[in-house]
């Protein structure tokens, strides 16, 4: 026997099955595929642990060449005039893609997908992330995201309860609430205010927020008329100590708290109104109001229009702007009769 020789086996040395083996391990994966018999007959196990092999190659190898175009990009990207800019300015700049009616800011996302450094500057400005709708975030994940990137600040936030995913949000907006500053609820057909906020989830003190917008859209049927049980139960808002505005269509205005309101300065009624009763007595405890809009108002058949249990005036000697139109003239005149105005109000 030679010495210094390799032990390699010749072919005809080999065993059958290593030497097939063999030649499979030694193919490139464009000559098993010519290997391959024809369909419908048997592969070899030894051909099918080949490919699956080369398969996987393939996939490393291009996973490789992924990353690497990723590096490219980024390094061509900040070759870009605009991402030059000092984040502060990139930053400004995102803000022109904001509008005015947040409900179509959904959009903002589409810049944290342009690329790694806009991701960057867009997920360190909690401002552009404080308006929001349900609108165009129609799953929870959405309206979460805009939270968790919003960080501390206050949020402006639309509500659109008549789509089907809203009510699955409105856990959220419970558990938020301390940093709402201007809440917008839509409510579809059938669906009243007082029914989303269930006896055991209302009495919420919402320190933030300082602007509430109702807007049934229940134009066939008015509100249901509190009971005196109702009446005694509390306000959805118990405490809102920041509340300015106070926008109510075919909504009742037992939802906000029942005594004064020390900040509101503006009242705006629309669809079914409160009786006259009511309306007085609200105004009465909030005479700070500079601002009273009511239009488009309609009654329940049957009202009686008694202004209220007494005959005392309602002095809102700080209000500025008083609008009523296209409301029942009986209404109208009794308002006016029991309202005691300063000089200089527009009316």
């Amino acid at each position: 026997m030679a010495t210094g020789s390799s032990t390699r086996l010749s072919p005809a040395c080999m065993d059958p099955q290593q030497h097939d083996e063999k030649q499979i391990q030694e193919l490139l994966p464009s000559e098993i595929i010519a290997a391959l018999p024809s369909r419908g007959i048997h592969v070899p196990p030894q051909i099918v642990d080949a490919m699956q092999k080369a398969v996987e190659e393939c996939r490393t190898k291009v996973q490789e060449l992924l990353v690497e175009i990723a590096s490219l990009h980024c390094v061509l990207n900040d070759t870009r005039p605009v991402n030059r800019l000092p984040p502060e300015l990139l930053r400004m700049v995102f803000t022109y893609a904001l509008v005015e009616k947040h409900d179509s800011n959904g959009h903002l996302i589409w810049i944290t997908h342009v690329c790694k450094h806009w991701r960057a500057v867009a997920l360190n400005a909690p401002a552009l992330w404080t308006h929001f709708s349900t609108s165009t975030l129609k799953h929870p994940i959405g309206s979460r995201t805009f939270f968790e990137r919003s960080k501390p600040l206050p949020v402006y936030m639309s509500l659109d309860i008549s789509h089907p995913s809203a009510m699955d949000i409105f856990p959220l907006v419970i558990l938020k609430i301390s940093r709402i500053r201007v809440l917008e609820l839509f409510l579809g057909d059938g669906i009243h205010f007082e029914a989303i906020f269930p006896s055991n989830i209302r009495g919420l003190t919402a320190p933030a927020l300082e602007e509430l917008w109702v807007v049934e859209n229940n134009l066939e049927h008015p509100p249901m008329v509190p009971t005196h049980s109702q009446d005694l139960t509390p306000a959805v808002f118990s405490g809102v100590p920041a509340l300015r505005s106070l926008v109510l269509s075919n909504a009742h205005l037992f939802a906000v708290p029942k005594g004064t309101i020390h900040t509101l300065n503006r009242l705006e009624l629309s669809g079914w109104l409160p009786s006259i009763g009511t309306l007085l007595n609200f105004l009465r405890l909030n005479p700070q109001l500079e601002s009273l809009v009511i239009h488009e108002g309609k009654i329940r058949a049957g009202s009686d229009f008694e202004a209220s249990n007494t005959t005392q005036e309602v002095p809102l000697l700080k209000l500025r702007h008083l609008e009523a139109h296209q409301i029942p003239v009986q209404m109208a005149t009794l308002l006016l009769s029991e309202l005691v105005l300063p000089h200089e109000v527009n009316i």
